[in-house]
């Protein structure tokens, strides 16, 4: 088969597709804040790449054109989106969502090797052979809510005049009269090929180029687009593909035209799986956190690259599907250096659709993201992943220190705080580690704010997915913590308490936490605070943000002083110490309070299944109102 080239075009950071057929080029590269290595560039030669927010696109295509030997002088020339291809590999559209209505543009999730079997070489070869040019399905617009070519111009295309459209009709009848019937039809069979993609023969594809460039450049020659804004600034792009359609039409009796199947990718995300940044020596350090806590995430960070060893490397990866790039490119100015690399993934695409349970205001999405940690990040034996209320008080290879003789697919700490908890039986502490989560022995629950993964095991074991189903069957109070000490129970490899020493907080301190936690337990939480490596400001009330005077506090403010978010953080502390009226509220009505916790302590008790979990719920959020009305009734 001849030689064939396919371009996919990117400007921003998208999953990158390349085969021996199919090739990645940037465009606006010239203009653009971040050169992606991987792949060519439009900026280079013959080009129009400082034009690329005119052309979108088509600079890719006007730099192909004129560069054309660079790239090998293939006998087939094709376009391709980073978001839509063509599918060259039959397809069931049956349980396929279509992007547009009616259409043959068909939605795909995310780019996997399911997808990329309709990418194949082999298949692509196939579908061009005999023919001049392969295209989408051209496109009915009376099934697209603007009913026509003209009104989809004119009134659904974003911030595009119709004057532009009008213009170009009136500059291609000048430049090229013959082009006039194509015109008329175009607007009568009211069909388009739609989104700038094709794959043509070398002489076709000159002969377009030599059409289509000549009108645009004339329109943008007679408009004025000194002031557009950047989407108006596109209208060259959009007319591109009107002329696409016209050159078709004008070729067709002379030109032999496939047309195939098209898909429409929903999450392109560059950054699914990542792999280990150094070669050796190095620790993998993972997190998850939201942009809202960006700020707290930093002071953990900071923690982590204050106590790092100079012989040793740290991969730090945090898991998050919102962090902005400003953030992130701040936080990575903060952390990184030589032995320090910080990265960002979003494993979100492996909890779409799923109806995931927050029990509370503290807890988010993100919080499920720790189970994915050895399926997202390959290469490691073993990952550390921590929530980000805590501090690292040692070198955090320590904590890899402790798992030498770990063979379990998990590590963790036992939890004392729910010791002591299982001990008064506060909430039916006991009742709710053995009956709910059926643990037998309820002195073995972990917390889960520190976790080292043997990722051999935990995959063979397919642990993420029983995590997660057991996640979408029930309603557990702490989430996923709750679902991992309820599949692996006594299957876990436990940590000494130093792993992840947790303060005794005002919280506990009203419960007695300390009076009631089993004694050797209580030793070695007395020993944690004097040599702890990590110090985790666990409990959803007393974050150190919002009160300083808990105890420990004053090391993580050590740390955020040092951090380029220290003063967005005392702002959020003194927002946070305006009055609550609703905590007012609850003191004045202080007995109401107290009988509707003492109803849903009672129901809580006596009731099963998800109601029963809907009234713990509900007497948590109680006790909790109670705990923040505390402070206010003596003044009431």
């Amino acid at each position: 088969m001849d030689n064939i080239k396919i371009f996919v075009t990117y400007k921003n950071r998208h999953k990158v597709i390349e085969t021996d057929i199919i090739k990645p080029i940037q465009t606006g590269r010239a203009i653009a804040d971040e050169v992606f290595e991987n792949m060519l560039g439009d900026d280079t030669g013959d080009n129009i790449s400082k034009e690329n927010p005119y052309y979108n696109e088509l600079s890719a295509q006007y730099w192909v054109w004129k560069n054309y030997e660079k790239i090998g002088n293939p006998d087939y020339i094709g376009f391709m989106h980073y978001r839509r291809h063509f599918l060259f590999d039959e397809i069931s559209s049956e349980n396929r969502e279509p992007w547009l209505p009616n259409s043959n543009f068909y939605c795909f999730n995310r780019i996997d090797n399911e997808y990329l079997k309709y990418l194949d070489t082999n298949k692509i070869i196939h579908t061009i052979e005999g023919y001049d040019c392969i295209l989408p399905f051209a496109y009915d617009m009376k099934n697209h809510p603007s009913k026509s070519i003209l009104n989809d111009y004119k009134n659904f295309l974003l911030e595009q005049k119709i004057q532009h459209l009008y213009l170009m009709f009136d500059i291609v009848k000048e430049k090229f009269p013959d082009y006039k019937e194509a015109i008329d039809i175009f607007l009568e069979k009211n069909f388009k090929y739609i989104c700038n993609m094709f794959i043509m023969r070398k002489e076709l594809f000159y002969k377009y180029n030599e059409f289509l460039f000549p009108v645009l450049k004339e329109v943008k020659n007679r408009v004025d687009d000194l002031h557009y804004s950047t989407q108006e600034s596109r209208y060259l792009g959009y007319l591109g593909e009107i002329l696409l359609n016209i050159f078709i039409i004008k070729n067709s009796k002379q030109i032999r035209i496939k047309e195939v199947n098209t898909s429409f990718i929903q999450n392109t995300s560059d950054n699914d799986i990542v792999y280990p940044y150094f070669n050796a020596n190095s620790y993998c350090i993972a997190m998850s956190s939201s942009n809202e806590y960006v700020p707290y995430l930093s002071v953990c960070l900071q923690s982590i690259k204050e106590h790092a060893s100079d012989d040793k490397n740290y991969d730090l990866i945090v898991f998050s599907k919102e962090i902005t790039e400003r953030n992130k490119q701040q936080l990575k100015v903060q952390i990184e250096q030589s032995n320090i690399k910080l990265r960002f993934v979003n494993p979100s695409y492996l909890f779409e659709n799923k109806n995931l349970y927050i029990a509370c205001k503290y807890f988010k999405e993100e919080c499920y993201y720790r189970i994915a940690a050895p399926i997202v990040i390959k290469g490691y034996d073993k990952i550390l992943f921590t929530d980000i209320d805590l501090v690292y008080n040692k070198d955090a290879a320590e904590i890899f220190n402790c798992t030498e003789n770990m063979i379990e697919p998990l590590a963790a700490v036992k939890d004392p705080i729910m010791a002591a908890y299982v001990n008064s039986n506060i909430n039916n502490t006991r009742v709710y580690i053995e009956n709910t989560l059926n643990i037998g022995k309820s002195y073995l629950y972990v917390n889960t704010g520190v976790l080292v993964f043997n990722t051999k095991q935990y995959i063979e074991q397919d642990l993420f997915e029983k995590i997660l189903n057991i996640c979408l069957e029930k309603q557990f109070l702490f989430q996923e913590q709750d679902a991992i000490n309820s599949i692996l129970g006594e299957k876990i490899f436990h940590l000494p308490l130093k792993c992840n020493y947790t303060p005794m907080n005002s919280m506990w301190a009203n419960d007695n936490v300390e009076y009631y936690m089993p004694l050797n337990i209580l030793n070695e939480y007395k020993n944690a605070e004097k040599n702890a490596i990590i110090v985790h400001y666990a409990g959803g009330i007393t974050k150190p943000w919002e009160h300083p005077e808990e105890k420990q506090s004053f090391l993580w403010w050590e740390y955020a002083r040092r951090t380029p978010y220290y003063e967005e953080i005392l702002y959020h502390q003194m927002r946070s110490q305006t009055i609550d009226t609703s905590c007012i509220s609850d003191a004045i009505n202080w007995n109401k309070l107290c009988l509707q916790y003492i109803k849903y302590k009672f129901l809580g008790k006596i009731l099963f299944g998800k109601t029963r979990q809907r009234y713990k719920q509900k007497r948590y959020i109680y006790k909790e109102r109670i705990n923040n009305a505390k402070k206010y009734r003596t003044n009431v």
